[in-house]
């Protein structure tokens, strides 16, 4: 799920993905709002918002949307930093990292509130940004755009070019299974969104801020998952190379095969 890039990646772990991460992109979303009344997933309205500002030329409101769009922005800029230098100093990318870094903003954020959140109110809203901003980017780039969760806009703007090409080659068996994989794929991170969304609405009358620990378990046990999942991959591409599965047993110019007869005698 978080292993492979573009095209080497099948439908199921782009929909397992979109569907987990969208979750939380909707849990973070409503509990930021009801708490801050701000959005906290996407920077669209505070763009069109600065233009207003700008003719007023409101200082304190320029200011604090610039800083709005700059978090989300440098969210999506240090999340692929953090890969680039990964490849650098590694040669390999852990794509979990800046996943685990979003997971501890958010639980910063939930432990904090109360007091904090009456008093910071706007640097409550730059982290949560930041951190979607975080979020945003990895799936883009993991997908190469095909996944796109902290927002809606896009997906559903996808959805109804990819169902109105349905309409056009409903008749073309192919072109049919791949357009409607599509559909379905944005019809779960919609739904999936809008599941997270009402979760944290429900939650938040009780938990306030606190909701943010549902989405944090949800990108821990993503990261859980696809870690166990590679382990097993590993081993079971490691076992192909050991035993011939046709006759059930190990090959005999592997070290085990010598290693299991000197044990027999």
């Amino acid at each position: 799920m978080l292993s492979h890039l573009g095209r080497e990646r099948s439908f199921m772990q782009n929909l397992r993905l979109a569907v987990l991460l969208s979750f939380v992109g909707g849990i973070v979303n409503v509990s930021g709002f009801l708490a801050l009344k701000l959005m906290t997933t996407n920077v669209t309205g505070y763009l069109s918002n600065f233009a207003q500002e700008v003719l007023t030329f409101n200082k304190a409101a320029i200011l604090r949307t610039v800083l709005l769009l700059v978090s989300f922005f440098f969210g999506s800029f240090v999340s692929h930093v953090i890969l680039q230098l990964q490849k650098v100093f590694w040669n390999k990318v852990y794509f979990t990292v800046p996943l685990i870094l979003e997971a501890v903003l958010l639980s910063g954020v939930a432990y904090v509130e109360g007091d904090v959140l009456s008093q910071y109110p706007l640097e409550i809203a730059y982290i949560l940004l930041f951190a979607m901003g975080l979020q945003n980017s990895l799936v883009t780039f993991i997908s190469k755009a095909v996944v796109r969760t902290t927002h809606i806009t896009g997906i559903v703007t996808d959805l109804g070019i990819e169902t109105a090409k349905l309409l056009f080659s409903f008749r073309r068996q192919s072109i049919r299974r791949i357009l409607l994989s599509h559909i379905g794929l944005k019809v779960s991170i919609v739904l999936s969104f809008g599941l997270g969304g009402i979760l944290a609405a429900f939650s938040f009358e009780y938990l306030h801020l606190k909701t943010l620990y549902i989405g944090v378990v949800v990108i821990l046990l993503t990261t859980v998952y696809d870690y166990l999942m590679v382990k097993m991959m590993m081993v079971i591409e490691e076992g192909m190379h050991i035993v011939d599965w046709s006759k059930r047993t190990v090959f005999r110019d592997h070290k085990i095969y010598h290693i299991l007869k000197r044990k027999k005698r």
